[in-house]
């Protein structure tokens, strides 16, 4: 009998390998250098002063990736002007707060949400990314 209890509980294979406490503590400290972040982006402009270096893909491909516009975008969202940050990047305007409530979610709760949800979001972000590549460059 006592055999049978000193056996390891069989892992269940979602699990999560950071544990409770690490995923609570990795998602604070995103939320904390996004904060900060978007601090930055409210106090300092991408454009003035020479902005930011040209993105690799655009500048020996002439290609705009997914991610050409996010820091304007986000400047100007932060100033309120919504139509101006749509026009540089409307693909992470849609996805600043889906990454809000994911970070939110794993601070507050300290675990991350359903796997099967995690999937099949992962799966869709990724056809949405390269879909917005593709029209963007057309």
């Amino acid at each position: 009998m006592k055999a049978l209890l000193s056996i390891p509980a069989k892992r269940n294979k979602y699990f999560n390998i950071f544990g409770h406490d690490s995923f609570r503590r990795i998602s604070m400290y995103c939320l904390l250098l996004l904060g900060a972040g978007l601090v930055l982006l409210l106090l300092y402009s991408p454009e003035i002063s020479g902005g930011v270096l040209l993105c690799p893909v655009k500048r020996y491909l002439g290609l705009q990736c997914p991610g050409c516009g996010t820091l304007r975008a986000m400047h100007t969202l932060l100033h309120g002007d919504l139509r101006a940050a749509l026009n540089y990047n409307p693909l992470s305007v849609a996805l600043l707060p889906v990454v809000l409530l994911y970070l939110s979610f794993g601070a507050l709760l300290g675990r991350e949400p359903y796997h099967k949800l995690q999937v099949w979001a992962g799966r869709a972000l990724i056809v949405v990314i390269i879909a917005f590549t593709i029209i963007r460059n057309i």
